[in-house]
């Protein structure tokens, strides 16, 4: 059986190569991938989980999460990621749109659909802080 998740990150060069290491995999279903702002801006961020999953072949929905920061001021990593947070690639614009639907509202309905499905978060600052309810999902 396939394990579900639905990572929450914010894709500079380490999220990417996590992102299509689990969209091309056997093993994991992917249910979706929700943005946060992190290394750099959410736009930037979303941006980049377009263009990588689209240049890998990978057909997921991408949801926009959270710009601001809950618990603290964000830090932008420009010196480490650059601007777009994936410097030194030369990408072009995506062709799809990410979803309307925001993050938050998309992770609450996967995760009641799919009680076994797991919530990987790699900028700790994002989405996990808003749902509480699903903590003990979140890995």
């Amino acid at each position: 059986m396939k394990r579900k998740i639905i990572p929450d990150c914010d894709p500079e060069h380490g999220d990417v190569i996590a992102m299509i290491t689990a969209g091309l995999s056997d093993d994991i279903e992917l249910l979706g991938i929700t943005t946060v702002a992190g290394n750099s801006y959410l736009e930037n961020i979303t941006k980049n989980a377009l263009i990588i999953l689209e240049l890998a072949g990978i057909d997921i929905e991408i949801h926009p999460g959270q710009q601001d920061f809950l618990l603290k001021n964000q830090v932008v990593a420009h010196d480490i990621h650059g601007y777009s947070g994936l410097e030194g690639a030369n990408l072009r614009k995506p062709s799809r749109a990410s979803s309307k639907e925001v993050a938050v509202h998309f992770m609450a309905k996967m995760l009641e659909e799919n009680k076994e499905a797991k919530f990987p978060c790699s900028c700790k600052n994002g989405q996990k802080k808003i749902y509480r309810p699903f903590e003990e999902k979140m890995t």
